[in-house]
């Protein structure tokens, strides 16, 4: 398997594989062998277990040191729960210039889109402002810069749930209305495969959904897409998905309008076809859907701000430290929905 990024190059295979590769690589270039483990900003390491991490503390020192933050007070999540509604008041709040506000947050969605999924709702909400960024756009930026100083270790890891299958999972989260400004809804999911972390998004929805159903079924339809690619991308690398994907959504009622393809089409006619996507994913068994309590929904941490100690129980299971069981998953999903009528997924135990 080769990964290639401009002139980066990473490569795996047998020894055999690797000699070849590397000998056909010198014949045609000049070469550069990293030591340290280092690709594209990123430290891969293999723990003693065998599991492999990949952080980027040496790139979130560099953010730190740039903003003069190298120094600063460590907080125990990145962003206050409150910060909606200060940015209606703009009493308290003046104009920053754009580009040095620009320059950090990308230097922050870098981060959060490769190794640091606890950050996204943080860095997608200041992506919302690059234009006219204010005082209050500002603080939030210290605060997230803040929370990275005591957590510039943390990083995602692959492989603590060595016994479990290679099956897909996802959890699909939206918060109704949720900025208070446009009262768009954000949307959010997060893909496992074997338990370990391998996709996520944060983003607000760009219709405005008339109820916290709607917000729902319009976040699985998005959630449906990068299913149908992951699937797709699996099988590529032969990791076949013989059963449907679960999905586990907190909404009973945006759960019925996806496995329902001719129930409450009055209440939804006016959506975009693209947005009953989903239905056609549960129709052809590629998506699974079930309740889960709120509580449970892992992908609740990309929808809205969440406290120190709701931030600290998502942590382990979004970083892939605490991996998720699906097997177990499934198996409370299945006695929550006793009485609903659900596809269950048949797992091949062979994988």
């Amino acid at each position: 398997m080769c990964l290639h990024h401009v002139d980066d190059l990473m490569f795996t295979g047998s020894s055999r594989t690797e000699k070849l590769t590397a000998n056909a690589l010198d014949k045609a270039y000049k070469r550069t062998i990293s030591t340290d483990g280092v690709f594209l900003g990123m430290q891969v390491s293999k723990g003693v277990d065998g599991s492999i991490s990949l952080t980027q503390s040496g790139y979130t020192e560099e953010i730190l040191s740039k903003c003069s933050m190298a120094d600063c007070k460590p907080v125990a999540y990145p962003m206050q729960t409150n910060v909606e509604d200060l940015t209606l008041d703009s009493s308290s709040s003046h104009a920053l210039p754009g580009v040095e506000y620009r320059t950090v947050v990308g230097l922050l969605l870098y981060l959060s889109t490769h190794t640091r999924p606890d950050i996204s709702y943080a860095v997608g909400w200041l992506s919302r402002f690059l234009e006219a960024p204010t005082s209050v756009q500002w603080l939030v930026v210290k605060r997230v810069l803040r929370y990275l100083r005591g957590t510039t270790h943390l990083g995602v890891c692959f492989g603590k749930a060595r016994q479990l299958p290679f099956h897909l999972l996802a959890y699909c989260d939206a918060d109704f209305a949720g900025c208070v400004a446009t009262r768009a809804s954000t949307g959010g999911y997060l893909f496992l495969l074997g338990g370990d972390p391998i996709a996520w998004r944060s983003f607000r929805h760009k219709i405005k959904c008339l109820s916290s159903v709607e917000s729902e079924y319009v976040t699985m339809s998005e959630t449906a897409k990068t299913n149908a690619w992951l699937r797709q991308l699996t099988e590529s690398v032969g990791i076949k998905q013989t059963a449907p994907t679960p999905f586990y959504a907190d909404n009973q009622g945006a759960i019925c309008l996806a496995q329902s393809l001719t129930a409450s089409r009055s209440r939804i006619k006016h959506l975009a076809l693209k947005y009953h996507f989903i239905r056609g994913e549960v129709e052809n068994k590629s998506v699974a859907i079930y309740w889960i309590p709120t509580d449970g929904e892992l992908a609740d941490p990309f929808t809205k701000a969440l406290n120190g100690v709701m931030i600290k129980s998502f942590r382990g299971a979004l970083l892939g430290y605490s991996p998720t069981d699906a097997s177990i998953v499934r198996n409370q999903a299945k006695q929550l929905n006793s009485s609903a009528e659900l596809v269950e997924p048949k797992v091949d135990k062979s994988t």
